[in-house]
């Protein structure tokens, strides 16, 4: 029973983690990873921006040198850590974690709960 924790721990980990980060509007720093929103709702993510006259540019999934005209970029978001989503989803992951194994004990176990 004991081995059988230690994969739903991590998976538990490896779900809850991207929640500490939010990406919120900033202004354009040497950041590693940016988000883009352009005036028709649409939203690209660039690693390595930089700023080239009325162009700006980076690295994306699909292109490794795409950029687009300054002014059709409506709004520049940067990660940031985010607490209160991180107590949200630790406080989260206890609570599936003791349900799980309220469930494995009372429900499936069998036992007096």
């Amino acid at each position: 029973m004991r081995l059988a924790r230690r994969p739903i721990a991590l998976l538990l980990l490896v779900w809850f983690l991207p929640a500490c980060a939010t990406y919120q509007p900033t202004e354009l720093a040497p950041h590693e990873k940016v988000k883009l929103s352009g005036a028709s709702s649409t939203e690209v993510t660039v690693r390595e921006p930089w700023v080239r006259a009325d162009s700006i540019g980076g690295v994306t999934d699909l292109h490794p040198d795409w950029s687009v005209p300054l002014a059709s970029v409506a709004e520049i978001k940067t990660s940031r850590f985010n607490p209160a989503l991180t107590v949200v989803g630790i406080v989260g992951g206890v609570a599936v974690a003791v349900g799980g194994f309220y469930f494995v004990a009372c429900v499936i176990g069998g036992g007096d709960c």
